[in-house]
Formats: C-alpha cells, sequence, structure tokens
C-alpha cells in the first residue's frame, strides 16, 4: 500500500488533484 501511495503522491504533483484517478490507473496497469 506504501508504493500505491507514493505513485499517486507522484501522480499529485504532475496532475494536481486527480489523485485518486491516477490511482485507480496504476491499480490496473499494476493488475
Amino acid at each position: 500500500m506504501e508504493n500505491l501511495q507514493l505513485l499517486c503522491g507522484h501522480c499529485n504533483r504532475v496532475k494536481g488533484n486527480r489523485g485518486m484517478g491516477c490511482l485507480k490507473k496504476k491499480l490496473e496497469i499494476l493488475g
């Protein structure tokens, strides 16, 4: 879970407050 939170945090910096959308995409990519 920590890795996912780090990925989401990185995405927050890149795309503002769209962290949850990014997290879902990361989950889809990770399978």
